[in-house]
């Protein structure tokens, strides 16, 4: 670990530095005061293993969750911000809200891992990675820990985010040779204006690599469909092997540190993300598809099928494939009731019918549901509105470039190529309709048949956000609400989402939405993300059985396991 000399213009001498080996990565200090190969060899069963095996997180189960909490009370926050024209920017003030509440978790410094949160986790704004303490810097590249706070005496840098800020930054994914902060221009044209110094991040990151403690690193890219227009992928540990001071690009003096991650960790998430794009752009770079779209063309976008896993791969067994629900015969549909008179595009609450119904509040904002209701409506074929009308998103179809995939243990699930931004529409259930008697009936054909009920609807809502507003913001729906008795069954006749699987601890919530009639027995059943979902983590519900709840022809209980592998997972599926 030999450090280069300066080059001879600074008049300064070379850096020595010895690393310390006796630096904890775990010690917790500091309370806070006011390019790679893309080849996809390899990648995806380290994703799976991610999805499968959420233990890469450090800390416990609850870490987790208080991780998960925060993040999604400050998305719904947020997008409740930009619904209603708060003004200034609604991400840092959604972020001010929640801290002022004291809903930021992980409020202290450390080096090393930080509980709850898991390699690979992405996130569509800088500040969310100030409220879950992964980097405490909104701005800065380099996150510190004051001499005065860490056992060492000395300015460690304990996290890093690298975005492509600087022009003598050099990515290589598992190592990196990072460009010290300072003398460009910020926001410009990355390049220097000015001499670096060893001061600040830069001396935090010079200690670091004396110590030889790990630094945390996070990537930044740019993702047209993110809110903000980034993705950010927390990458795990890595150390500072060396550091050195040479003239960059510009001619002037840049303090470069060579960065090596720590062996043992799951598949780098930000690689993850940069070959979803790639797969997007081409699809012919995705590997062991043995289907190049189940849907046969019914679908805005082709849903492909991979199988790596068996030893003779093949598709999934046939069903039809369907786009919308199917009644039995002799179902008398309702009527539509009078629908809006909007022009183009609902927006105005006051005037607007459909909105009316919703509690006099926009469900939707930028393509995202805040939060679950027991009943949504959307604008229906009397309304007058546009097809595009924000109003009508469940309406569009399925839009994410989805894919199955024959898991180890769980037959065929459902993954995005995407990264899904909280609160977005993902797909509907549809199938053949079905009343519970004859689904009952169907004993031991129950694999596919979903039982509506709106009351209860999906067992995971995300946190309450409603003590920010003097309303409870969303209010539910006053009529009251029955269950209709009704299933829908998608086993011979269904869409993508017969293959999504059960989670205890799932990254989607249902639905019920109405649009077409109001009839309460059975509202079209619609999936949306209720947290950010990285690209190729298998989507996934809660089926919302209770353990004891399912019995045979005979009356007896059936028992069925679950192999979701969640932290909470209640090791039976019923």
């Amino acid at each position: 670990m030999t450090a280069l000399p300066l080059p001879p213009h600074s008049g300064e001498e070379a850096i020595k530095v010895q690393p310390l080996k006796e630096a904890d990565p775990n010690v917790c200090v500091a309370e806070l005061s006011d390019s790679e190969d893309d080849d996809a060899d390899g990648l995806f069963p380290d994703t799976t293993a991610a999805a499968a095996a959420p233990d890469n997180a450090s800390g416990s189960s609850d870490d987790r969750i208080k991780v998960t909490n925060a993040l999604s009370a400050y998305e719904k926050l947020r997008i409740c911000y930009v619904r209603d024209k708060v003004t200034g920017d609604c991400s840092q003030k959604a972020a001010a809200a929640l801290k002022e509440k004291n809903m930021w978790v992980n409020r202290a410094k450390r080096i090393g891992p930080v509980p709850g949160v898991e390699v690979g986790d992405i996130f569509f704004f800088r500040i969310a990675m100030c409220i879950v303490g992964l980097h405490r810097q909104t701005q800065a590249g380099i996150d510190t820990i004051r001499p005065n706070e860490n056992k060492f005496g000395e300015l460690i840098a304990c996290s890093l985010v690298l975005s492509g800020g600087y022009e003598d930054d050099v990515d290589g994914g598992e190592t990196f040779t990072y460009t010290g902060q300072g003398g460009n221009a910020y926001h410009g044209d990355k390049r220097q204006y000015r001499d670096q110094e060893l001061v600040k991040g830069n001396l935090g990151l010079a200690n670091s690599c004396k110590y030889d403690v790990p630094v945390r690193v996070t990537r930044g890219c740019l993702d047209s469909k993110s809110p903000s227009g980034k993705i950010y992928s927390y990458d795990g540990l890595y150390r500072v092997t060396h550091f050195w001071a040479e003239p960059g690009m510009s001619g002037f003096r840049v303090f470069k540190y060579s960065l090596e991650r720590d062996p043992g960790q799951l598949e780098l998430g930000s690689r993850i993300v940069k070959f979803s794009g790639k797969l997007q752009a081409k699809m012919e770079a995705r590997k062991a598809v043995v289907c190049e779209d189940i849907s046969g063309g019914r679908e805005r976008v082709p849903i492909c099928a991979v199988n790596d896993v068996d030893a003779a791969p093949g598709p999934p067994p046939p069903f039809t494939y369907i786009t919308k629900t199917i009644f039995p015969p002799g179902f008398l549909q309702p009527s539509y009731p009078t629908g809006c008179r909007c022009v183009g595009r609902c927006g105005d609450s006051a005037s607007c019918l459909c909105i009316g119904k919703n509690s006099n509040k926009m469900p939707y904002t930028d393509g995202a549901l805040y939060e679950w209701k027991t009943i949504l409506y959307e604008c229906g074929p009397m309304c007058r509105c546009a097809a595009s009308c924000p109003l009508r998103l469940s309406q569009q179809g399925q839009t994410r470039k989805l894919e199955v995939f024959k898991t180890e243990n769980r037959g065929w699930g459902v993954r995005s190529w995407e990264a899904i931004p909280f609160g977005s529409f993902i797909c509907e259930y549809v199938g053949e309709l079905l009343s519970n008697e004859e689904a009952e009936r169907r004993v031991g054909q129950d694999e596919y048949i979903f039982d509506i009920d709106c009351i209860k609807g999906s067992r995971s809502r995300g946190v309450d956000i409603s003590s920010f507003f003097e309303e409870k913001d969303g209010g539910e729906i006053c009529e009251v609400v029955e269950d209709g008795h009704m299933s829908i069954d998608a086993g011979s006749c269904g869409n993508v989402s017969r293959f999504i699987n059960h989670s205890c601890d799932p990254n989607m919530f249902v639905q019920c939405v109405f649009n077409d009639h109001n009839d309460m027995a059975y509202p079209h059943v619609m999936m949306f993300a209720m947290k950010n979902i990285r690209p190729f983590e298998e989507l996934s519900y809660d089926y919302g059985y209770e353990i004891d709840s399912v019995r045979d022809s005979d009356g007896k209980i059936k028992k069925k396991r679950c192999y979701c592998g969640a932290r909470r997972c209640k090791k039976r599926l019923y």
